[in-house]
């Protein structure tokens, strides 16, 4: 009898084992290149988050890039997913996003799908800030920009282990790329006296503190909306004080109210692209950034 009930006990564990590593292996996705036929869907939250994945994730087998904002979406804030977005969401097992407040909706994410995994990119990242709020347009600068793309590699080695050393070369090659665009645009604008621009929107806090570029006014902080009148003329006269020679526009943006300031004041307009959106090709994001370059050079020379 003893021995039977020993048996007996021993079968009841078994089974409750099988159990709970069923129930656990539905409930925690595990990524391995051993098993071919297994995708791991990866969905990224914005433009520039899209480019840096797609090198990252290159030659890497089995994965399939996805996005929930559209390449020519222009402005990136107080986005609302729609259906479309939840049916993409809910099919990936990984979801990369900029984080630092961009992405308004991650409660909504959170509590919908639970297992998403969520890589924020710029966790860890030392931030400014606005009137107490975080300026989230990190990407912007290269410098920022290649500590996402590190923090991101290393997140998807350690997760899709299988892969890891695919993820960790693509993102060693990439950052190598984008640390000679970083000194090349150093090298050619190290030589500028003239350092001193408006801009319209407040996306380039970053892109001008590592550039050493003084931003003394932004036309108007909300991007949804034409400036007010007092904004136009409070920017006039800080032009004409300043003598300032350049007002940035973002391409993405409608120019009219950069346009009117310059003819009041005689500055001339030119565009500088936050990369919030554009082709969906590896090197975009350096292309951007060498356009923007060269702008610089052109209106900031004496």
């Amino acid at each position: 009898m003893l021995i039977r009930k020993v048996r007996y006990i021993g079968i009841i564990a078994l089974s409750i084992l099988i159990i709970v590593s069923i129930v656990y292996s539905e409930n925690k996705k595990v990524f391995s290149s051993d098993n071919l036929s297994q995708e791991l869907i990866i969905c990224t939250s914005l433009y520039p988050m899209h480019i840096m994945a797609l090198n990252i994730t290159a030659n890497v087998p089995n994965v399939r890039l996805l996005s929930i904002t559209p390449p020519e979406n222009g402005c990136l804030h107080d986005i609302q997913l729609s259906v479309t977005d939840m049916k993409i969401l809910d099919e990936s097992d990984i979801f990369i996003i900029n984080g630092s407040g961009m992405e308004g909706y991650l409660e909504k994410v959170a509590s919908s799908f639970p297992n998403l995994l969520v890589i924020d990119a710029s966790e860890g990242l030392n931030l400014s800030h606005h009137d107490h709020d975080t300026n989230p347009h990190v990407w912007v600068s290269i410098s920022m920009a290649i500590q996402q793309v590190q923090s991101m590699g290393e997140q998807l080695a350690q997760l899709d282990s299988g892969n890891k050393d695919i993820y960790l070369k693509n993102t060693e090659d990439y950052i190598a790329r984008l640390e000679e665009l970083k000194l090349r645009m150093h090298q050619d604008l190290s030589n500028l006296k003239n350092r001193d621009i408006i801009t319209l929107h407040d996306a380039f806090p970053y892109f001008a503190e590592e550039l050493d570029l003084n931003i003394l006014g932004v036309v108007q902080r909300e991007s949804d909306s034409e400036p007010s009148a007092r904004e136009l003329a409070e920017t006039i006269e800080l032009i004409r004080e300043k003598e300032v020679k350049a007002i940035f526009v973002e391409p993405q943006f409608s120019d009219l109210a950069a346009q009117t300031i310059a003819r009041e004041t005689g500055a001339k307009v030119y565009a500088l692209d936050p990369a919030s959106s554009g082709p969906i090709h590896p090197n975009a994001y350096i292309d951007i950034m060498g356009n923007n370059l060269q702008t610089l050079n052109e209106a900031l020379k004496e």
